[in-house]
């Protein structure tokens, strides 16, 4: 399976529900797309997907400094093809556009792997289930406490059992309190209520604000501060009542091991996770559970499936019913 050719391609397209990051938030959505062509014909796609500008210097890295390394090998060498990739950017830093051009590259070389094989990736990684719940994601903070609040009404009318909202950044304290207090109401006691901070608050901050949504029963808190302020996420996790998440932007294995793979996370691989990490990932997060349950909890969650109905989600094409959890974690949910 001989890498061929290699075809970059930075989409741009309408959302079919423009997302409310902030009162009259109004852009189009980029897409960047890879095929690798191998020489027996089979093409592998990757793609990520991006809330903020940077797909164009991605889009560059990757026909500046990626595809001309791995035109010529084998394809199912997607460890050696990472490893040197990860090494010849080390000079660039540990994030951003060449991080981004490698996932991409490695979520490609996945799918040709499990196009060759005739397999989806969760049979080819260790099959464990075929359905995962999942939460509406989309009550976004521009939409307004009522806002968020009808858009909750909606998922949960659709089947939905957890959604997630947003509180900081635009709204003070009090409001952001009194718009999970709502959200809440709204719901009921039965749905589960994620709460993302997108890095807003220092740990101090977090471990106050926590305190008082803890009295509206969230399910988890996301983000509260930047994701390399580990000791800031234990301090959080060890002082509250509830769930801790570190989300999109822990993209590094260095990181997990920092969270000394605490639980469970988001690793998203529309955006910045990779498949090949999310494995190795998957296998520590089972060798740590072998010994007692590590606090605080600080949750690390994988999600990869694509495809939605109500409720439910089912991956396709190579990552078919793939599982959105690992398996050494009880519960959990993949992202709508």
């Amino acid at each position: 399976m001989i890498i061929k050719d290699v075809k970059v391609t930075l989409l741009r397209l309408p959302y079919r529900e423009q997302p409310a990051l902030a009162a009259g938030y109004d852009k189009d959505r980029e897409v960047l797309v890879v095929e690798i062509e191998t020489a027996s014909g089979i093409v592998g796609l990757g793609y990520q997907l991006y809330l903020r500008e940077g797909f164009r210097t991605t889009k560059a890295c990757l026909e500046e400094m990626i595809i001309p390394r791995i035109l010529g090998k084998d394809a199912s060498a997607i460890e050696a093809i990472w490893r040197d990739l990860w090494s010849v950017t080390l000079a660039d830093g540990r994030g951003g556009a060449p991080l981004l051009a490698l996932s991409i590259i490695d979520v490609a070389l996945w799918d040709i792997v499990g196009q060759k094989a005739g397999l989806p990736l969760h049979r080819l990684w260790g099959h464990y289930r075929s359905e995962v719940p999942i939460y509406g994601s989309g009550c976004w903070r521009g939409l307004g406490g009522d806002g968020m609040a009808a858009k909750a009404e909606r998922f949960v009318s659709e089947g939905y059992k957890a959604i997630k909202m947003q509180v900081g950044h635009i709204w003070t304290d009090a409001e952001d309190v009194a718009n999970v207090r709502l959200m809440r109401d709204t719901v009921g006691p039965d749905i589960d209520i994620m709460v993302d901070v997108n890095m807003a608050w220092t740990a101090d901050k977090a471990i106050l604000m926590g305190r008082k949504f803890e009295e509206s029963e969230i399910y988890w808190l996301e983000e509260p501060v930047v994701p390399d302020d580990f000791h800031g996420y234990f301090r959080i996790a060890d002082a509250l009542d509830l769930r801790v998440e570190n989300a999109p932007h822990v993209v590094e294995r260095v990181h997990v091991l920092h969270f000394e793979i605490a639980i469970h996370r988001i690793l998203d691989n529309a955006r910045r996770g990779r498949d090949t990490t999310v494995v190795e990932i998957d296998q520590a997060a089972i060798n740590r559970k072998r010994m007692p349950d590590p606090e605080p909890e600080v949750f690390v969650e994988s999600n990869l499936s694509s495809g939605t109905r109500s409720g439910r989600s089912r991956g396709i094409n190579a990552l078919d019913g793939i599982v959105a959890k690992s398996r050494a974690c009880d519960g959990g949910y993949g992202e709508k």
